[in-house]
């Protein structure tokens, strides 16, 4: 027992002296040994270079590129039906004809009638040329008149000098009193032949009147039978075109997919949208796709856009084209744009009223710097991300390009060797201890 107590004091007097060794500052284990506070563990990613696309995907139809319901435009009889639902018709092509005999009647008395006004132009050119050889005939009379005219003057002329010399003469007594009086006579008789060939010169020249104003009767007539003609020609070019509407005809090339008549069917004008036709023809070489594009991304089609058309009921799979043209406004109904693709359909692979899942591509950005769009968060107003720099976080301002549902392009802000937050944490702060764990690249 002493034994034991004398080996129980010396360790003791150990411990103490040991204790008494220890430096005045030094820190107790427990305060050693305490643990430091943990670092943030985040996900980060490196933003990429690349082609980023902003695509919307809709749902679509197709249509042909054109349809025409044919309706009758008379009151009629089918007397024939020469296609059937599917079968392929050339433009001008006869579908249908209409049973009109009173229409043969009336093209008939129509071609008649303008017989009829030939005849009466021909009649009224022939009294125009003979008018006009009057009026010939008459210029030749009134210069023949004038002529005499002429000559009768000289007579009198030659007279009345030769009347006033004798009359001085048998004054002198130097010629006889009865060549006095022939003479005089004579005289008097050139006198009357003057006015004489005066009165047939009016005469003449009333004739040339009178020719003249026939001409332009005949003119007239003639101008009058030329309407009279014009009008039998309309009136006979309306019948035959009336007579026209018989045939029913295709209007462009293309397939029949309606049909409800047949043969001995009445059928009339239509009369409103409710009147059915009686064929439609559709031309399918060319396929509509229709495609309606929200509001908040109609303003960003344009026609020339990239377009994948996907049709499953069709073999021809995925389509390759490009928006043709839009309707630039909206549809009220649904706030939505109209948009048009064209496609070519020459093989028939696709049919009006496909379903079909159309994607444009609305806008397109080479060569961008490209980050998840998890990684952008907004913060005053700001888009910010986080970006790691010897294990501490860092918020960066950055000015963003195009946006999709995943990636985002940034503009300014980053260089693209920055290691960036994938998804930070609403409690990460400024100059925060992280763990960084790279993920792959967006």
């Amino acid at each position: 027992m002493n034994n034991f107590r004398c080996i129980a004091g010396c360790c003791i007097a150990a411990c103490l002296a040991s204790c008494d060794a220890r430096p005045k500052n030094a820190t107790p284990a427990v305060a050693a040994t305490r643990p430091a506070s943990p670092a943030t563990q985040v996900t980060t990613v490196k933003p990429v270079r690349k082609t980023l696309e902003v695509v919307t995907t809709q749902p679509g139809w197709t249509r042909a590129w054109f349809e025409a319901p044919l309706h009758s435009k008379l009151a009629a009889y089918v007397a024939e039906v020469l296609v059937d639902i599917g079968d392929r018709v050339q433009q001008h092509q006869v579908l249908i004809e209409l049973f009109v005999p009173e229409m043969h009647d009336d093209v008939r008395q129509k071609e008649a009638l303008v017989v009829q006004a030939d005849a009466a132009a021909v009649q009224a050119e022939a009294a125009l040329q003979s008018a006009e050889a009057a009026v010939k005939t008459a210029d030749a009379r009134v210069a023949s008149a004038q002529s005499g005219l002429i000559r009768a003057e000289g007579e009198y002329e030659r007279w009345r000098s030769e009347n006033d010399r004798i009359r001085q003469l048998a004054q002198n007594g130097s010629v006889s009193v009865k060549l006095a009086d022939e003479t005089r006579n004579q005289f008097r008789a050139a006198d009357s032949g003057r006015d004489e060939a005066t009165a047939q010169v009016a005469t003449a020249e009333s004739a040339l009147v009178e020719a003249r104003a026939r001409v332009a009767v005949a003119r007239a007539e003639v101008g009058v039978a030329a309407a009279h003609r014009q009008v039998a020609l309309t009136n006979h070019d309306y019948s035959r075109t009336l007579l026209s509407y018989a045939l029913i005809k295709a209007p462009f090339d293309g397939v029949i997919t309606n049909r409800i008549v047949d043969p001995g069917h009445y059928v009339q004008p239509a009369d409103g949208a409710t009147t059915h036709p009686l064929l439609t023809v559709a031309e399918t070489d060319m396929i509509r796709v229709f495609v309606e594009v929200p509001e908040h991304e109609a303003a960003l089609v344009d026609p020339g856009d990239k377009a994948l058309v996907r049709v499953e009921a069709s073999s021809r799979g995925e389509i390759r084209a490009a928006v043709t043209r839009t309707s630039w406004n909206l549809d009220p109904a649904n706030r939505a744009l109209k948009t048009e693709i064209d496609v070519p359909n020459t093989k028939g692979l696709l049919r009006p009223g496909m379903y079909a899942i159309v994607s444009i591509v609305l806008a397109r950005s080479e060569n961008a710097l490209v980050l998840p769009a998890t990684a952008i968060v907004q913060q005053q107003g700001r888009a910010v991300c986080w970006c790691i720099a010897s294990g501490r976080a860092h918020r960066r301002s950055v000015t963003l390009g195009l946006t999709t549902a995943d990636e985002v392009e940034v503009t300014q802000g980053l260089t693209g060797d920055d290691l960036v937050v994938r998804t930070p944490d609403e409690t990460l702060v400024e100059d925060a201890q992280v763990d960084a764990i790279s993920s792959h690249s967006p």
